[in-house]
């Protein structure tokens, strides 16, 4: 898996934030965080959320 190629968003609340900082050293992936949501980010800080789609995209448009 490339890390390039692939996007996780998550919430900053609870196990997840734990579990998933794991995950991601485990495999190379980072991981974006978003700030102010629980565990539906999109609707919670859809800004934030659409910020870190738009800039994932465009890291990868680059190639």
């Amino acid at each position: 898996m490339h890390s390039e190629s692939v996007i996780k968003i998550f919430p900053e609340v609870g196990k997840v934030k734990s579990y998933n900082r794991q995950w991601s050293e485990d495999l190379g992936v980072p991981i974006t965080w978003i700030e102010d949501a629980a565990h539906n980010s999109n609707d919670d800080n859809p800004e934030a959320v659409n910020k870190a789609i738009e800039l994932f995209l465009d890291r990868i448009n680059e190639d």
